[in-house]
């Protein structure tokens, strides 16, 4: 899932200890999301057989991470019979760009690996077709040289684990306990807590607040937390230079996150702002304010950027709007609460010299009666928008806890997983004030009650 990548920003100025170019030792897991790793298609000069695509972009990663002494692999792919039913502003707008590809559940993937993979995983039928050959081909091509190697396949179903035999030297497969669950970005917390020290290759940034929220829930009920390294793309802050071409590592750079480090610091700023009385929610507090500043799921707040949010926070400006407005039972805002409260003291503090009132209507009010610029004012959100995004926002909230399905037994006997209480199946919907709309290849929204078009802009988004 993405959000904004200022978040970034604000946390390596917070907490710089915690991003480091250096390598963890001594890791007990190793967790691949694969789908960055499918979208390496074939190089311009020669088409790749299927086994050579699977072999280069995943089973050599897997391999190196065996070879330095990590003792659990585990590659997850999404499952989007599983995920959230609504589509994100990312994805959409992808698919809007790009060229249609027909493939029907009674074909068959081609002899060679197609040099617009890319655009042909944009069919969901394609796409799971290719994964189906990944996962049946790769454990062969892993090797597993001793028997407490083991290897993990998450994908559709309960996970599938590899071990090899003591006796036979054989690989055996087996189904772990686990119930089968849909993005990757939720999936990844079950493995983390079953080893001390986890290493989590992803390029997405929802995962540093998932993981976050994992190390709070678990101290909550008294645990000990473990430790976890998210490797993610290199933010590169203002002001440093990117490394000239020629140079080792030109293309992309790699940065590891040592998430107990970001969440001591990031927990001690805002339990000192909010005066320890949200003991327990500040990483809910925090992913909150994350969302509010726009992921897949909420829509950022016009004019609200995260160094902006960051700042009001510090001053302590929305400390008891944020208090009165969270709901620990919930653990969630509410909604009506902090749309009048929270919201609207945002504004007021970004428009200080514009805005007054007690109310987020009496705030925008203010601001179309300013001196502020029409464009200004044409951006400024309705009423119906901000609700929207304080609902969403927390749909986002509920999501980002990786809740675990339950495991019912029916009339007959049969045991089956029960989604429902998992996470809400519906955002940005007609039932949250707005709808979605597509034009020339742009996102747009427009508010249903009040019919305002806006558009988003997605240049400060994780791709």
């Amino acid at each position: 899932m993405t959000i904004h990548t200022q978040w970034l920003r604000v946390f390596k100025e917070e907490v710089p200890k915690a991003f480091s170019s250096e390598v963890p030792r001594d890791v007990s897991c190793v967790i691949y999301d694969a789908m960055p790793m499918l979208m390496i298609g074939s190089s311009n000069d020669r088409q790749m057989t299927w086994d050579e695509f699977i072999s280069r972009n995943f089973a050599n990663q897997i391999r190196r991470s065996f070879s330095m002494g990590v003792s659990t692999v585990v590659l997850s792919f999404d499952e989007y019979s599983l995920g959230p039913c609504s589509k994100s502003i990312t994805q959409s707008n992808r698919n809007k760009m790009a060229t249609p590809f027909v493939f029907h559940e009674n074909q068959f993937l081609e002899n060679l690996v197609p040099l617009d993979l890319n655009s042909r995983l944009r069919n969901r039928v394609y796409k799971r077709r290719v994964i189906e050959c990944i996962t049946r081909l790769i454990p062969e091509m892993i090797q597993l040289k001793s028997p407490s190697q083991r290897f993990i396949i998450d994908y559709m179903d309960a996970p599938r684990i590899f071990v090899l035999d003591k006796t036979s030297k054989e690989i055996l497969e087996d189904r772990l306990d686990m119930p089968p669950k849909g993005e990757n970005d939720i999936k990844f917390t079950r493995f983390c807590r079953m080893f001390d020290k986890s290493v989590v290759y992803s390029v997405d940034g929802d995962y540093l607040l998932i993981a976050l929220n994992e190390i709070e829930n678990i101290q909550n009920q008294g645990g000990v937390s473990p430790k976890i390294f998210i490797r993610r793309l290199r933010y590169k802050m203002p002001g440093e230079k990117r490394k000239a071409e020629g140079q080792v590592g030109h293309s992309r750079e790699y940065e590891f996150v040592d998430i107990q480090k970001l969440y001591d610091s990031l927990q001690k700023v805002l339990q000192t702002r909010l005066s320890g009385s949200l003991d327990g929610f500040y990483m809910k507090i925090l992913s909150l304010l994350v969302a509010l500043c726009g992921t897949d799921f909420s829509r950022q707040l016009p004019f609200v950027t995260p160094p902006k949010l960051w700042e009001i926070v510090k001053t302590r400006l929305i400390a008891s709007h944020l208090i009165s407005s969270f709901d620990k039972e919930k653990k969630q805002i509410v909604v009506e609460s902090a749309v009048n409260g929270l919201i609207a003291c945002i504004y007021k503090q970004i428009y200080a010299k514009h805005c007054q009132g007690n109310s987020m209507e009496m705030v925008l009010s203010s601001l179309i009666k300013s001196k502020l610029s029409e464009n200004t004012k044409k951006k400024l959100p309705s009423i119906q928008r901000v609700d929207a995004t304080v609902r969403n926002a927390n749909w986002v909230l509920i999501y980002w806890q990786c809740n675990e399905p339950v495991k019912i037994l029916s009339d007959q006997g049969e045991t089956s997983w029960d989604y429902q209480n998992c996470f809400p199946d519906v955002s940005m919907s007609s039932e949250f004030g707005f709808r979605k709309s597509l034009k020339n290849g742009a996102i747009q929204w427009l508010d249903i009650q009040s019919d305002v078009e806006g558009s988003e802009d997605e240049s400060d988004f994780e791709k």
